[in-house]
């Protein structure tokens, strides 16, 4: 673009739901943007620039003698299209968070069979467990991506992978996902295998207490879940909850001997019994205590 078609700097006028931009006086000074009518969030003060740049090239290419720019924000455009469109587009979003999540975890080389498996086993046993968590479809979400990207730690090292998993999944972006759920994310992930959450883990502490109940909640989950794909071979196609007054029973469906998978979810269910506030006993189908 030539100097001669550059476009002078910009003058806003408010209106209703919208602002409009003209080309014909100086830009604004600190001073009038530091004007409460003129406030943004900082999420949308760090795209000022470039949308002023892009404003700039459309009215200097086209010959426009405004532009009216909506003060709606594409968060919120997202937000009323699901509004709108009911179940298919949550759904179709939630597949959208988990492929990005899975992306995430070729780049680390993870076990793909196995980390579909336990979130398959995890979101299952999230929703046997309604009514007694009180969580969110949205918190089902972040169990799920959890369960997928739970062992990337792997990727760096054999030893204290859940802790390797926990720094890698802080340090990314999943898209769909905020930066406060990203965190819990990494927590659950964080404590998929040995010991449980503590106010000596700073990750954890971060959280505020409703986000570390989340986490608590979402972990003895997936603990369980993980424990139930101990050799990685999919052996539990399904689970069945009974709900007794002391202890409750986890039924396990499925193919060839499950005694690995009963054991080892027995001894991860720990967290479980100490959030839930009730002992989970462990069995394949047909077989009677």
């Amino acid at each position: 673009m030539s100097e001669s078609a550059a476009v002078k700097p910009f003058v806003f006028e408010r209106r209703d739901h919208a602002v409009v931009v003209r080309p014909q006086m100086k830009m604004m000074d600190d001073d009038r943007l530091r004007d409460p009518k003129w406030a943004l969030p900082a999420t949308q003060a760090e795209t000022l620039l470039p949308s002023l740049l892009v404003y700039r090239t459309l009215l200097a290419e086209t010959g426009a003698r405004s532009l009216v720019v909506s003060d709606a924000t594409l968060r919120t455009g997202a937000s009323l299209d699901l509004a709108e469109t009911g179940a298919r587009s949550i759904e179709e979003f939630e597949g959208q968070v988990l492929a990005s999540a899975e992306a995430l975890g070729e780049k680390h080389r993870f076990d793909r069979a196995h980390g579909r498996h336990v979130a398959m086993l995890a979101g299952r046993l999230f929703d046997l467990l309604e009514g007694e968590h009180s969580l969110t479809r949205r918190h089902r979400l972040l169990l799920l991506v959890a369960a997928l990207l739970h062992d990337i730690g792997l990727y760096v090292s054999l030893r204290q992978h859940h802790k390797h998993s926990q720094y890698l999944l802080a340090a990314s972006q999943i898209f769909g996902l905020t930066d406060d759920e990203t965190a819990i994310v990494a927590n659950i992930a964080r404590y998929h295998r040995r010991g449980f959450p503590a106010r000596s883990h700073l990750p954890y502490v971060a959280l505020d207490r409703e986000d570390r109940l989340v986490v608590n909640h979402l972990a003895g989950i997936l603990r369980v879940a993980n424990a139930l794909d101990a050799e990685h071979l999919q052996k539990v196609r399904d689970l069945r909850l009974v709900r007794r007054e002391r202890a409750w029973t986890l039924e396990l469906d499925g193919e060839g001997d499950l005694t690995m998978e009963q054991l080892a979810a027995t001894a991860r269910a720990d967290l479980f019994a100490e959030t839930f506030g009730h002992e989970l006993v462990i069995r394949p189908t047909g077989v009677q205590s």
